[in-house]
């Protein structure tokens, strides 16, 4: 059938193996986007835009560690 969806005969795994590998490729960016801004931060001797970013970097390693113990 020309008009059939080609996901339709994907394994749910795969679907959901892939869907956990991209969720984790874009937390690993967004962490490194986050260590990044810091080191810049840390540059320019701005210390509350470090502690901000610290926060928010622990509470995206705490998220990542959540994920990776939960499979």
């Amino acid at each position: 059938n020309p008009f059939m969806k080609w996901n339709e005969n994907i394994d749910p795994d795969v679907i959901d193996s892939i869907d956990q590998f991209l969720f984790e490729e874009e937390q690993t960016a967004r962490i490194k986007q986050l260590y990044q801004e810091i080191d810049a931060a840390l540059e320019k001797g701005d210390e509350e835009t470090f502690l901000r970013l610290s926060e928010a970097v622990n509470k995206e390693l705490e998220q990542y560690k959540g994920q990776k113990t939960v499979d």
